[in-house]
């Protein structure tokens, strides 16, 4: 949809054409830098998902460790 509103912008000179650059080559372009940046905006999300989880597994091992050291008897000497 951005795409389609941007080519129609620029057929319609709501946004200057550059010079040396077709409409569909701008509108390629343009097309290709909305696409990078949804895959970087995905890469980013999937960091951020692998960091929680692990952030996760670390706070688990964590509870089970200290359950185990509360339930498990000291030894007194």
């Amino acid at each position: 949809l951005k795409v389609m509103k941007f080519q129609d912008e620029l057929e319609s000179g709501k946004r200057p054409k550059k010079s040396g650059q077709s409409i569909q080559e701008q509108v390629e372009l343009y097309r290709d830098k909305l696409l990078q940046r949804e895959k970087e905006k995905e890469t980013e999300k999937d960091k951020e998902k692998e960091k929680e989880r692990k952030d996760k597994e670390k706070s688990d091992v964590f509870h089970k460790e200290k359950d185990k050291d509360d339930s498990t008897p000291g030894r007194k000497e």
